[in-house]
């Protein structure tokens, strides 16, 4: 019979025909994955959705060379969403103070910008061209009802010890319409490179 089989069919065909076919098994989901690597998560916390069983998967996958009980996962995951629910607070609480002193900042600058009838805020001021020439951004509000021209812009300069380092000086040849403002980028010119602290003044030279 053998024979004949091989006669008619071929060796190769015989073995396919009588070796029998193995059906290959299905590949595990991540559900079982993780299921088989922490089973206690999944006996604790049947519920998959909660903060609970998600928390268990990261305490037991940060710990994966420690040995857990019941009640020792049970107390290291609870611990683990009371310091993560105290850390949001703290943010919350960061964030809050902060938007607390950002509007008290916003206060501040309009009042200061409303006191005279030019109102003048340096926002910022560094040094550049290698750590000698004054540079600024300077906001100017037109509080009068005529149009401001022409800024004479004076600053004087101190190093940390308080000392008077620099006087720099120019003209910031802009207009302003009445109750207009504006942000200027200003360079006055070179400056002591110790320069630490500023003082500035702005004048109109044309109402």
């Amino acid at each position: 019979m053998g024979a004949n089989l091989v006669s008619r069919f071929g060796a190769t065909s015989v073995l396919a025909l009588t070796i029998p076919v193995a059906v290959a098994q299905a590949q595990p989901t991540e559900r079982e994955i993780l299921q088989q690597a922490f089973p206690l998560c999944f006996e604790l916390y049947t519920d998959e959705q909660t903060i609970e069983h998600k928390t268990c998967l990261e305490v037991v996958a940060r710990h994966v060379h420690s040995k857990f009980d019941r009640e020792q996962l049970t107390s290291a995951v609870n611990q683990q969403i009371r310091e993560r629910e105290a850390e949001r607070t703290r943010a919350r609480r960061a964030e809050a103070a902060r938007e607390r002193e950002s509007a008290r900042r916003r206060d501040e600058r309009s009042k200061t910008l409303a006191q005279k009838p030019l109102g003048v805020i340096v926002e910022r001021w560094w040094l550049g061209g290698f750590g000698t020439v004054f540079l600024a951004n300077v906001t100017l509000q037109n509080n009068s009802e005529k149009r401001m021209a022409d800024f004479r812009i004076a600053c004087q300069t101190y190093g940390n010890s308080g000392t008077a380092l620099s006087s720099a000086s120019g003209v910031l040849y802009e207009a302003l319409a009445p109750k207009q403002r504006r942000t200027f980028e200003v360079n006055l010119g070179a400056v002591n490179s110790q320069s630490a602290r500023v003082n500035c003044a702005v004048t109109p030279g044309k109402t």
